[in-house]
């Protein structure tokens, strides 16, 4: 991450610990034990070119959609235990894979199973836009 500015790394540093507290209900809302892959200088370089408001919290950018990612996968596993057994199923490399960008710009953000991990895919125009309908789309991928 050396090119990435010391602000940005300082705020992705105290991201990681809240993004470690998201994780961890994850993990127990799931019953399994997964990882977060995140590439922040990849995400760094996106979002200056993208948003360069964002440029200086990409940390906090990352926190907004994996608080909501938490959130919004204990609402999808508490409908039936049937769900959350497929998504721990399908989800076999139990890792989260954040962030993929994306040209197209049809959709805010959505999700993917690729290779076993739960990818987070953003339109490059949409990076930090309606956080809160990340995996909601879950369903329709299971």
């Amino acid at each position: 991450m050396s090119k990435v500015p010391l602000v940005t790394r300082k705020n992705i540093k105290d991201a990681e610990a809240t993004n470690a507290e998201y994780l961890a209900k994850i993990n127990k809302t799931l019953g399994t034990e997964w990882t977060l892959d995140v590439d922040y200088a990849g995400l760094y370089a996106e979002i200056a070119t993208a948003k360069p408001d964002y440029a200086e919290t990409v940390g906090d950018v990352t926190t907004w959609y994996f608080e909501r990612l938490a959130d919004n996968l204990e609402s999808f596993v508490n409908k039936d235990d049937m769900y959350k057994e497929a998504l721990v199923e399908e989800v076999s490399a139990n890792k989260i894979k954040a962030f993929e960008i994306v040209d197209e710009d049809s959709f805010y953000n959505k999700v993917a199973i690729k290779d076993g991990a739960l990818v987070l895919i953003v339109p490059r125009n949409n990076i930090a836009t309606n956080v809160d309908n990340i995996a909601q789309d879950l369903e329709s991928i299971l």
